[in-house]
């Protein structure tokens, strides 16, 4: 009897610190942006790592920590946060947008296209991410592909002439032979 009273006790005690981790984690996290306007990244990305020491599979401090970490230019290291946060949640588009877009700080193109495909397929039809991906379809020199996906986003946003200039240069560029 006294045996399982102290193991459930211990379990009671590791479930409210773990419950309190995870409230301590999404309070921080509603602090981001105050933390992000004021300018203190590196205050940001230190907080993050403590709220990982305690729980590090916590998917919004990854995914978090990473996009500081993307703003801060530490890109290689940003890259290992924002893939742990969408291992721990692959169904998350922001996890995803957020791995795509250290890939492509990288040049790694052919995966960041594939992780901005990933991201727009669990998020619908986000224009801002869709542009994201014309970025990198640009950067991967898939030009028809880039100026499919641009033709979409003037879809959902009519009446922005710069994305037409944008589009008629994409398509220019795709009808040059590879090579010239």
């Amino acid at each position: 009897g006294r045996a399982a009273g102290a193991s459930t006790g211990a379990w009671a005690a590791k479930a409210r610190e773990q419950n309190l981790v995870a409230l301590h984690a999404a309070t921080f996290l509603r602090q981001t942006e105050r933390f992000s306007a004021k300018g203190q990244l590196p205050e940001l990305a230190a907080r993050l790592r403590k709220v990982l020491a305690a729980s590090p599979d916590h998917a919004e401090a990854n995914r978090v920590l990473g996009d500081t970490l993307l703003l801060m230019g530490k890109v290689a290291e940003a890259q290992k946060f924002e893939q742990r946060a969408a291992e721990v949640r692959p169904d998350a588009p922001l996890a995803h947008r957020g791995l795509a877009l250290a890939l492509a700080r990288q040049g790694a193109w052919q995966p960041a296209i594939a992780e901005f495909r990933r991201a727009l397929g669990l998020g619908g039809n986000d224009p801002d991410l869709r542009l994201q991906l014309v970025a990198a379809l640009a950067g991967a020199r898939a030009w028809q592909e880039a100026a499919t996906e641009l033709a979409q986003v003037m879809r959902d946003r009519p009446g922005q002439a710069e994305l037409g200039k944008k589009l008629a240069w994409l398509q220019a560029k795709a009808a040059v032979p590879p090579g010239k």
